[in-house]
């Protein structure tokens, strides 16, 4: 408990002032002939109504105002206020970092379906390409252009025009050059292996539904004369 007198040097403010305060914001407080005592929490009631209607103090008391030291319950307010700033700012570092986290594991799960898919590819170039010969190579390349498609003519185009950007060879034009069919162009200068491989990644499900007549040719004794491996793809 604080009596007016000390409230006004705690304060450093005129004792005036602190009376006038107290008949504002606790009249029953001010009795004739009997001292005034104020709690701490209305001594902090007292200051905060002080430092609000600061342009009616005197000029002396402004000049003190800007100074005023904090009662022991504005501390624990402010310390309370800057704990839960901190926590507040925590909480938004942490959010944050878990977007982050959460963003950090949706690019590595991206990456990993898109290296999955990749060695797929591998597996399946690797799986058609190895020791295959150059005419069974050419025959399912043909095969898997037009296999279940009416429209073969611009999946040769496309392959071409792949095969073009990849290698910066053009296939039609060059065979035209030679009147030459293009197959027979791609056979004769050694691309045959290239644009088989090309086929197979950009026709796989194709090669897939073949598949298994593909693979019996490998098994095929292909040196065999009489053995023609077109017949195998007839439909």
């Amino acid at each position: 408990m604080m009596k007016v007198t000390e409230v006004a040097d705690s304060l450093q403010v005129s004792k005036e002032l602190v009376i006038k305060r107290i008949r504002e914001l606790f009249s029953d407080k001010m009795q004739q002939g009997k001292t005034t005592y104020l709690t701490e929490s209305e001594v902090t009631a007292l200051k905060l109504r002080i430092e609000e209607n600061s342009s009616l103090a005197t000029v002396h008391d402004r000049n003190k105002l800007s100074s005023m030291p904090k009662t022991r319950l504005e501390k624990q307010l402010l310390i309370k206020q800057a704990s839960a700033l901190q926590d507040e700012i925590i909480e938004e570092l942490q959010a944050e970092l878990d977007n982050a986290n959460k963003n950090n594991e949706s690019q590595a799960k991206l990456i990993t379906s898109q290296n999955k898919k990749i060695e797929h590819q591998n597996e399946v170039i690797v799986d058609v390409t190895e020791n295959v010969p150059t005419k069974t190579m050419r025959t399912m390349t043909n095969q898997m252009v037009r296999y279940g498609s009416n429209n073969y003519r611009e999946r040769w185009l496309l392959l071409y025009k792949e095969f073009n950007f990849r290698y910066k060879i053009n296939i039609p034009l060059r065979s035209q050059n030679r009147d030459m069919k293009n197959l027979d162009y791609t056979e004769e200068f050694g691309y045959m292996r290239s644009l088989y491989e090309l086929a197979v990644e950009l026709f796989e499900k194709e090669y897939e539904s073949i598949k298994h007549k593909f693979l019996s040719t490998i098994n095929r004794d292909i040196s065999d004369k009489d053995f023609d491996v077109d017949k195998l793809f007839d439909e």
